[in-house]
């Protein structure tokens, strides 16, 4: 079944599984694939920025030279209303591609490339946790709980004794609640 599966990243996780591969190791291979993903996927998005960035100054550029191009016809003033009209269509031009389209082309690959990536891990997670034999009724509580991270995340970063927030941490931590204090180690 996992050679049917659609999605290239599920299916390659999907046939790690069924091989029995050592979850750790899974993880690492997994999460090198969730980075190089979220790496080419932002690859367009600073030339859309670059490209809204510029777009107003060459309307501005192409304002400039239409009133210049007015200003050598100061002695006929029938070609002066179309030389200002075309030199104030170069900066609307300028600002509608900026504003209508590259800018918010940009802004729409980075969030759909957050969203994408959050979908990877949390696939990631789902994959780890059924090749550690996890009961598959928590691991659903445990992956519904992840995809309200970002909504939790904003609500404790505003709490000033949470120094860090993040969906997925492993690896030596300090709990501290009042005054009692533990080292643990946090996987998940």
């Amino acid at each position: 079944k996992a050679k049917a599966h659609g999605d290239p990243f599920t299916r390659k996780g999907l046939s790690m599984v069924v091989d029995g591969i050592d979850p750790a190791m899974l993880l690492s291979i997994m999460e090198t694939e969730v980075e190089t993903f979220e790496e080419h996927a932002k690859i367009p998005i600073p030339w859309f920025e670059g490209a809204g960035a510029y777009a107003p100054t060459v309307g501005i550029i192409g304002a400039v030279l239409g009133l210049i191009h007015v200003m050598s016809n100061l002695d006929d003033p029938s070609k002066l209303g179309g030389g200002i009209a075309t030199a104030f269509v170069a900066t609307i031009y300028g600002l509608a591609i900026a504003n209508i389209l590259c800018l918010p082309i940009a802004s729409k690959l980075k969030q759909r490339v957050v969203q994408m990536t959050h979908e990877k891990n949390m696939i990631l997670q789902g994959l780890v946790a059924l090749q550690n034999g996890e009961n598959p009724h928590f691991l659903a509580q445990r992956l519904r709980a992840i995809d309200q991270w970002q909504t939790l995340r904003d609500r404790l970063e505003t709490w000033p004794e949470i120094a860090a927030v993040s969906p997925v941490a492993s690896g030596p931590a300090f709990a501290v609640r009042g005054e009692a204090n533990k080292a643990i180690t946090v996987v998940g």
